[in-house]
This record gives structure tokens, C-alpha cells and sequence, in this order.
């Protein structure tokens, strides 16, 4: 697993690397906030990040914020080092999205223990975005589409099959509203309306859409109530 250390104090960067040179961890370091950055946008960036509070070019608060608002195949843990013990400091440094806060000077056997909690986490991480991706491959190839929808309508999760129902890919999908957009008939917009406010499923309905392209397409829905998180009902595609 890769480490990179974003620090512009010498003899902080000296402690950890001295601190994790026995690890497995694959150690790099750079000292300065946009060569942080041009890490991370690279192919296979690193897992883990240690920032120093003090790092120049670009600090480590609008780092931890630019890692949690841009998308990414896989989970970046961000450890932030500051130089008090200021519990101001360390809400901020976890607002701006770090994972956690350490002051300096760094103790040896404290810095081990974070990094064992940091990398629990990215293996748990890694394990339910296993699941995630085979759950994906799995839907994907059924013969039907499936889509998540949250209470007003709004397609939460869809396949492949259920995007390509509509004429679309699945991340045009994501957040467009059936009600107004796509169900062509007053009367299957009540079916959907009611169902979803009710919990109630229904059967092998034939409903009448319109695709992005605005052709019309018809295909039998089957409505299931699931009330899962965000998610509160699912739909079944398949064509007429």
C-alpha cells in the first residue's frame, strides 16, 4: 500500500519515515501542497496521506477537501498533522475531511497505531467495494433492468439494462426523476406515486416511457417496496 507524506518539515517527515520504514508500506514524500495534488491525480495514487499543517503550494485543509469532493475509484485516508493540541484545529482539520488528527512532535508508537486503524479501515474499504463491484457485474448482466428510486422519484442506483431501457448510460441515469422525464401516462405516474407512498408492490404492469432521445418505449414494471436507507422502492424493466 502506498504512503505519501506531504510535509515541508524535515524533521517531521524524518520521524515517520523512520517511524514506517520496517512496514510494508510503500513510503514517498514531497514538500509541497501541489505535488501532493499531482500524486493523487495520477494513475494508482496512494492510500494513505500524511499532511503536515504547515505545507506550502497548496495546505493540507484544502486538500483533505479537494480528496473528499473528487471522485475516485477507490478511499484515500488522510491524517493530518498540527502543531497544537487545539481542538479548534483538529475540527477543522476533520470539516475539511480528514480522517485524523495528530500533534507533533510525533510518538513513535502512536503514529503505528493510527496507521493499523487506517489500514483496518482501507481493508474493510476495499472488501465492501469488492462486493460493491461484483453486486454490479452480477446486475448488469441480468436480462431486466433495475433502478432505485427515492421517495419524489429520483433514480438513486440503475443498471446497466435499466439505463439502456431509456437510452442512456448508467451515470446519466443517476439523479434524473421518472415522474415528469420518462413516464409518458397520467395513469402509470399514479401507479408509481401511489405504490412508493404506500410501501406497496405491484405486478407486471405495462408502462409507457419516453427515452432521451424522446421515442417512446414500452415495458412491463414490476414495483417493489425495499425502504433501504435512501432507497424506498425499486422498479424491474424488462421489454414488452
Amino acid at each position: 500500500m502506498k504512503l505519501l507524506i506531504g510535509s515541508s518539515d524535515a524533521v517531521s517527515t524524518h520521524r515517520i519515515v523512520q517511524t514506517l520504514g520496517n512496514t510494508s508500506l510503500e513510503i514517498n514524500f514531497v514538500n509541497d501542497g501541489m505535488q501532493v495534488w499531482d500524486w493523487l491525480t495520477r494513475n494508482g495514487p496512494p492510500r494513505l496521506l500524511i499532511l503536515d499543517s504547515l505545507l506550502t503550494g497548496m495546505n493540507a485543509l484544502e486538500l483533505c477537501n479537494r480528496v473528499r469532493h473528487t471522485p475516485a475509484e477507490d478511499y484515500t485516508y488522510s491524517i493530518l498533522l498540527g502543531e497544537y493540541q487545539n481542538r479548534g484545529d483538529k475540527l477543522a482539520a476533520l470539516e475539511a475531511g480528514a480522517d485524523d488528527y495528530i500533534t507533533k512532535p510525533i510518538h513513535q508508537f502512536e503514529l503505528l497505531a493510527r496507521i493499523q486503524v487506517a489500514r483496518r479501515y482501507l481493508d474493510k474499504e476495499d472488501r465492501l467495494t469488492n462486493m460493491v463491484r461484483g453486486w454490479r457485474a452480477m446486475l448488469d448482466n441480468l436480462p431486466f433492468g433495475v433502478a432505485c428510486l427515492s421517495r419524489n422519484g429520483n433514480v438513486l442506483r440503475a443498471s446497466k439494462g435499466f439505463a439502456e431501457f431509456l437510452g442512456f448510460n448508467v451515470k446519466e441515469m443517476i439523479g434524473t426523476n421518472l415522474f415528469p422525464n420518462h413516464l409518458r401516462r397520467t395513469t402509470d405516474v399514479a401507479i408509481l406515486r401511489e405504490s412508493i407512498r404506500l410501501n406497496r408492490n405491484f405486478e407486471a404492469c405495462e408502462m409507457q416511457f419516453t427515452r432521451k432521445d424522446g421515442s417512446a418505449v414500452v415495458g412491463t414494471v414490476w414495483g417493489r417496496s425495499v425502504s433501504l436507507g435512501e432507497t424506498v422502492y425499486q422498479v424491474i424493466t424488462a421489454n414488452s
